[in-house]
C-alpha cells in the first residue's frame, strides 16, 4: 500500500506534467484557437477535423462502411461536437465567474488593508464595498444547474455509445476470428472438393486419346477463379479496419467521459462555491452595516476566496486541455477510416493537395 510520502510526491509528479502541457507551444497555440474563435461561427467549424469535412465524407463514402458501423461512427462525431459546444459555454461561464470574482476580491482587499493600517474608511467607501458585496450576492450563478444537467445527459448518452462500440467490436471480433480460421481450411477444402474434379475430366480424356495436360490446364484455372472468387469473399483485411476504427472510437469516448465527470465534478464544486459566498453576504447583510462586524466577516471570506481566482485560471486550462482531447479523438478517429492522415479538408475530396488549409 502506498505511503502519503508516495502519494504525495505522485500528487507533484501530475502537477509538474500539467504545468509542462500547459506551458507547451501546442498548447498555447491551441489555447489561442480556442479563445480568439470568433463566436458567431458554428462550434462544428471550430473542430479539426471540421464537422462538414466529415459529413461530406460520409455523405460520400459512407456506403463502403457496414450501416451500424457507421451510424455508430457518425453518433461519435457528433457527441464531441455536443461536447465542444458545452465546453465552450463553460469557458465562458468560468471567464464570467472570474470577473465577478475580481470585482469581489478587490472589495475585500481594500478592507483588509484599512484594517492592517488601523484605519476607518469614510461613510462613502465603506458604501461602496458593501455595493460590491451586495452586487455579487445579487448575481446570477455562472455555473447553473442546467449546465451540470447537460454534462450528466451528455455523460450518460457517451457512456451508452461506448457500450455500443464494445458490443459491436466484440461481434466483429468474433466474425473476424470464425472467417480467419476458415480462410485457412479453405485451400484444403478446395482442393479436395476439386481432386474430383480433376479425376472425372482427366479419366474420360486419357480414355479416349486427348492430352490430358490441356483438360487439367482448364480444370486448374477453374479452380484458381473458384480460389480467387472465395479469397475475396473471406477478405480480413475490411473487418480488420472497421475494428479498429471501431476500438480508437471506444477509447476516445473513454477518455472523453473520464474528462466530462471530471469536469462535472469541478463545476459542482465551484457552483456551491459561489453559493457558499453569497448566501454568506445575504446573511450577515445587516451585521456588515457596521464596520467592525464586517471587518471580521470580510476576513473569513478573504480566507474563502484566497485562492479563488488562480483556480478559475487553472479550471479554464483544464477545460481548453479537454476540448484538446477531443480534437485528437476525433482526427484519431478520422485517420483510421480514411487511411491516411488528415492534413485538411480539401485533401480528402480533391487532387490539389496544395490548397488545403494548414491544420492548427
Amino acid at each position: 500500500m502506498p505511503s502519503r510520502g508516495d502519494s504525495r510526491d505522485l500528487a507533484l509528479t501530475i502537477e509538474e506534467e500539467f504545468k509542462k502541457i500547459y506551458s507547451s507551444v501546442s498548447f498555447t497555440i491551441f489555447k489561442g484557437k480556442v479563445f480568439d474563435y470568433d463566436s458567431s461561427l458554428p462550434e462544428t467549424a471550430f473542430l479539426s477535423p471540421d464537422q462538414d469535412a466529415v459529413n461530406t465524407f460520409f455523405l460520400r463514402t459512407g456506403g463502403l462502411l457496414r450501416p451500424e458501423v457507421r451510424n455508430v461512427l457518425e453518433a461519435f462525431f457528433n457527441s464531441t461536437v455536443k461536447a465542444c459546444k458545452l465546453y465552450r459555454v463553460l469557458l465562458k461561464g468560468i471567464q464570467k465567474a472570474r470577473q465577478s470574482q475580481s470585482s469581489l476580491n478587490q472589495a475585500l482587499e481594500l478592507v483588509h488593508k484599512f484594517q492592517q493600517e488601523g484605519n476607518i474608511p469614510n461613510q462613502s467607501l465603506h458604501d461602496s464595498v458593501l455595493e460590491e458585496l451586495n452586487k455579487f450576492a445579487a448575481s446570477e450563478n455562472p455555473f447553473s444547474q442546467e449546465t451540470l444537467d447537460q454534462f450528466q445527459v451528455l455523460q450518460e448518452y457517451s457512456e451508452q455509445l461506448e457500450r455500443e462500440f464494445g458490443g459491436m467490436k466484440h461481434m466483429l471480433d468474433t466474425k473476424l476470428r470464425k472467417e480467419r480460421a476458415l480462410s485457412k481450411v479453405l485451400p484444403f477444402l478446395i482442393f479436395a472438393a476439386g481432386s474430383p474434379i480433376l479425376l472425372c475430366l482427366a479419366l474420360p480424356a486419357a480414355l479416349a486419346g486427348i492430352v490430358v495436360s490441356n483438360v487439367t490446364d482448364d480444370a486448374m484455372a477453374t479452380l484458381r477463379g473458384w480460389w480467387s472468387a472465395v479469397r475475396g469473399r473471406f477478405s480480413n483485411s475490411e473487418l480488420e479496419a472497421q475494428c479498429a476504427q471501431l476500438d480508437a472510437a471506444d477509447k476516445g469516448s473513454y477518455i472523453i467521459i473520464h474528462d466530462l465527470m471530471t469536469i462535472k465534478r469541478l463545476v459542482t464544486r465551484l457552483r456551491n462555491d459561489v453559493e457558499s459566498s453569497k448566501r454568506r453576504i445575504l446573511f450577515f447583510e445587516e451585521a456588515m452595516q457596521d464596520y467592525g462586524s464586517m471587518c471580521v466577516i470580510v476576513h473569513q471570506m478573504r480566507i474563502n476566496t484566497a485562492n479563488s481566482e488562480q483556480q478559475m485560471k487553472d479550471f479554464s486550462e483544464q477545460v481548453v486541455l479537454c476540448c484538446r482531447t477531443i480534437e485528437k479523438a476525433r482526427k484519431l478517429v478520422f485517420e483510421k477510416i480514411t487511411g491516411e492522415p488528415w492534413h485538411g479538408p480539401m485533401e480528402i475530396f480533391t487532387d490539389d493537395a496544395g490548397s488545403s488549409d494548414d491544420d492548427v
